[in-house]
């Protein structure tokens, strides 16, 4: 998954891919987004209606669409910045996957 463009969310401490020490941090309705935003990210057509129902606990429907539209968004950005080889802004660096996987 490649979110190098995508600086942070509204809870810094629950950003992507969490760290372990910080999940303790994020409610059952972040940790539940999160992993929907990955399972999506990285195989789609994998992303299990048991899941799914496990994230109308904590969602309603349109709170679901909006994560997915959100989930599909970054992906489009992140691709396009990527195939375009466009930096990172110097700001957002710490945030980065490349930045945190070293």
């Amino acid at each position: 998954m490649s979110l190098r463009h995508w600086p942070y969310g509204r809870n810094a401490a629950c950003q992507w891919p969490p760290r372990r020490k910080y999940q303790r941090y994020c409610s059952a309705e972040s940790r539940r987004a999160l992993q929907f935003a990955e399972q999506a990210t990285r195989e789609p057509v994998r992303v299990s209606s048991e899941f799914m129902a496990q994230l109308r606990q904590h969602f309603d429907e349109g709170e679901v669409l909006e994560i997915a539209a959100v989930v599909g968004l970054m992906n489009f950005a992140n691709k396009v910045h990527e195939s375009l080889a466009i930096p990172l802004e110097e700001k957002f660096v710490p945030f980065s996957a490349t930045q945190s996987a070293a």
